[in-house]
């Protein structure tokens, strides 16, 4: 590389941190925010202990700033460091961190010019933008997801025991970071066999059975050293807590762990994983098949509880990622299916495919917990590395292509950057009316908590506006979407979203409208 392409880049990632610190500062702390700080303040004073299901370990980093401030004398470098939300600076970094490989790996594989494209579409992600600055685990899940199937992919190409054990620290540093990660392990054994099928045939079909046994003696090793380290990761992750308790001691909630602790030989077995990991891991599976703890799920003016909807993610996705992206994605596709021959998808691009399409089946139509696009962000940067592969012969590429990539990457920076820093509440043009968002989807995709204390400013300002109103009125009146479309309550606002449309917003979070004083009566009878 030279020193404009490496300016470049850091002149990317500059701008990614920047773009993250500076829309994050007037907004309020997500629902989820708390609980992932308590938790790692929780881990950084040496108690691992559960209070719900899903919080882990990474959020000690989050935690750390708030930590170090209570120990600190009164003083000006307390008071900067107490405010939660100055632990989002983690997950910046970590964001930043992530986008230099998805540069890294898109140019060992397609090339210079293809990484800086797929840079670009990482840089200008409006939902890896809206996560990154938070003090949630969805981007540090994508952080884990790649990095693992990038260190795996190195391993894969010279396997020895100094990439094994890298890539094995990588993976298990992976397990502390969301429990969307310990799919990681099945993907990784396909992905191996997939990497090998051309060997394994030949060996299969000419029934060289002695390297087989060869080959999966070298396996076993390996695979040895990803199970040790893994397990020494976790346990170091959650403080060794109770770890090697036999899995009958457990108090597990979900039907699949309630199954396997019912089985003879298994239930004596001393599990050697710290209590907490498995306890939420079998928390999380609970929550998510029954409903447990969060709202109905909302898509297409629709409420489901306890159950998720069958193409839900690309419903989302179809509407929030940008356009410029979804036709890059289908051209890269398209030139991949064309242009096959020229690649070669057993040694590269089955590590990216193989983990974005199970996610992408699974989310879809396993997962029950559809609460927002935030999901899918675990396989946004191996899609962007995948959307590079048709740059790689960008130099021989005629003027026509190059002016359409050019508009095409205008249009993604516009459209992003028109919704800052509301990065949360994106949609694309296919919504051309932002405030009717909230008759398409719900919840984290348009409203998580973020303009609280917007609001609360707003509301003082206009004193004739009746926020969240308990019964039938009429005037202006502000709703939250969440509340309005029933992710909480399906019954408390109907009367509201069946006779009337918002006039205006605010922030795109709270939905204003106004209600004539004539309809008071037909309603109250119509929906008391």
């Amino acid at each position: 590389m030279n020193k404009k392409q490496i300016f470049s880049v850091l002149f990317l990632l500059a701008v990614i941190l920047a773009l993250n610190i500076h829309s994050s500062l007037n907004k309020s702390l997500t629902y989820d925010e708390p609980n992932h700080h308590r938790y790692g303040l929780q881990i950084l004073n040496l108690n691992s202990d559960r209070f719900d299901d899903s919080k882990m370990p990474i959020s000690a980093l989050n935690a750390l700033p708030y930590w170090i401030g209570q120990k600190l004398p009164e003083g000006d470098l307390k008071e900067f460091l107490l405010p939660i939300e100055v632990g989002r600076i983690f997950t910046m970094l970590f964001s930043v961190l992530l986008g230099w490989y998805v540069f890294k790996w898109t140019k060992e594989i397609y090339g210079v010019t293809a990484g800086f494209f797929s840079l670009v579409f990482y840089a200008f992600c409006p939902n890896i933008l809206a996560h990154s600055r938070l003090i949630t685990t969805d981007v540090f899940a994508a952080f884990g997801l790649t990095l693992s199937c990038y260190y795996y992919y190195r391993f894969l190409k010279e396997p020895n025991w100094k990439t094994a054990l890298w890539a094995s620290m990588v993976v298990g540093f992976s397990q502390l970071l969301k429990y969307s990660c310990v799919y990681i392990y099945p993907l990784l054994l396909v992905i191996t066999v997939v990497f090998h099928w051309g060997i394994l045939k030949k060996i299969i079909r000419y029934k060289h059975w002695a390297q087989l046994v060869a080959y999966l003696r070298t396996f076993a090793g390996y695979a040895l050293i990803f199970v040790l380290v893994s397990l020494l990761f976790i346990n170091a992750g959650f403080l060794f807590n109770k770890s090697f308790t036999p899995l009958k001691e457990y108090r597990f909630r979900s039907e699949m762990f309630l199954d396997l602790q019912k089985i003879p030989v298994i239930r004596h077995i001393p599990v050697p994983a710290p209590y907490p990991y498995l306890d939420g891991l079998d928390h999380t599976k609970y929550r998510e098949r029954t409903g447990e703890g969060y709202g109905n799920i909302y898509l297409f003016g629709e409420i489901r509880k306890g159950q998720g909807f069958p193409g839900y993610y690309i419903a989302a996705s179809l509407l929030k990622i940008p356009i410029p992206l979804l036709i890059l994605f289908v051209l890269a596709a398209t030139h991949y299916s064309v242009r096959h021959r020229n690649y070669n998808f057993t040694q590269n691009e089955s590590i990216l495919i193989i983990p974005i399409l199970f996610f992408a089946v699974y989310l879809n139509w396993f997962f029950r917990a559809q609460m927002g696009i935030r999901f899918l962000i675990i396989v946004f940067p191996l899609i962007f590395i995948f959307l590079g592969s048709p740059f790689r012969g960008w130099a021989k590429s005629s003027m026509k292509i190059k002016a359409g990539a050019l508009v095409l990457l205008s249009y993604l920076v516009v459209s992003v950057m028109s919704y800052y820093p509301h990065f949360i509440s994106y949609f694309n043009e296919f919504v051309p009316d932002r405030k009717m968002a909230y008759k398409y989807l719900a919840d984290s995709n348009v409203d998580w908590g973020q303009n609280n204390r917007a609001k609360d400013i707003y509301l003082k300002q206009n004193p004739d506006i009746q926020w969240s109103p308990d019964e039938i009125v009429t005037g202006r009146i502000m709703v939250d979407v969440n509340e309005l479309v029933g992710v909480g309550y399906p019954r408390k606002y109907r009367w509201l979203r069946e006779n009337y449309e918002p006039v205006d917003h605010l922030l795109y979070s709270y939905l204003i409208f106004e209600v004539p004083e004539e309809d008071l009566v037909p309603l109250t009878i119509k929906y008391r």
